[in-house]
């Protein structure tokens, strides 16, 4: 399935910039716009387009949602609102639930105008009505927002699986533990003198202090199981404090 974004009457540039910086997020790379009869200055939407500028750059530019949608398979809108001469809209994700990821097709979303969303005409054209839940008394959501939400929603599918099992892979291996350099025993024995030394240094530990105590801080740095890095930066701020406090 490949998806297109088309705002209706977009009013303000900067969630047109937000728009397209969440389609450069979640590969979604068309975007449409009918624009208002007032206008909008879309060279303002550098200011919250950032890698989405490409996008900015492509739009699509249509007199019309019907002709704007002429070409694709699915016209999902998106509307807060509801009503007796209104299509009976679907939450979000019973609509996500029923998509096709392998089908060869075309789906529009669909976002209105931010003051009053999507007309009846333009509702008229769309195959689905989707509602996106709300978990307040405020019904709706910002257009930019909608968007945003609409676009992971799809792309939290089957078609993405492999992908994001892919970069759990690849974040594992950087962040796991047992993948990361072990440091050796004298690294720890170094870091135990550099302790000890300063703790003496304070006065913490003193002729008085119980025998178990040097022991005690010992074991704390083993159970903090640092990698090599992490050790290195251990033993480079205890030595500068070591020598600061013990010059010579």
């Amino acid at each position: 399935m490949k998806y297109i974004i088309i705002l209706v009457e977009p009013l303000n540039p900067l969630n047109v910039g937000s728009v397209a910086r969440a389609m450069m997020n979640l590969g979604v790379e068309v975007l449409r716009i009918i624009l208002p009869p007032e206008g909008i200055d879309l060279s303002r939407t550098w200011i919250t387009s950032k890698g989405g500028e490409e996008i900015v750059k492509k739009v699509e530019i249509f007199p019309s949602l019907a002709e704007a949608s002429a070409n694709v398979e699915h016209i999902i809108g998106f509307s807060a609102r509801v009503g007796k001469h209104r299509k009976y809209p679907k939450w979000l994700n019973d609509w996500r639930n029923e998509i096709d990821d392998t089908a060869d097709e075309t789906t529009a979303l669909v976002f209105g105008r931010e003051d009053h969303g999507l007309s009846m005409d333009d509702l008229a054209l769309c195959t689905e009505i989707v509602k996106i839940p709300v978990f307040s008394d405020y019904h709706s959501y910002n257009l930019a927002q909608s968007a945003l939400l609409a676009m992971y929603e799809v792309r939290r599918g089957k078609q993405t699986k492999d992908i994001l099992e892919g970069e759990r892979g690849q974040m594992a291996a950087v962040q796991s533990p047992e993948n990361a350099a072990k440091p050796v025993a004298k690294d720890y024995q170094m870091l135990d003198s550099f302790v000890l030394d300063i703790l003496k240094e304070v006065k913490f530990i003193e002729e008085h202090t119980p025998s178990h105590i040097p022991g005690k801080f010992q074991e704390l740095i083993r159970r903090m199981s640092p990698d090599a890095r992490e050790m290195a930066m251990l033993l480079g701020m205890f030595r500068k404090i070591h020598d600061k406090l013990l010059p010579g």
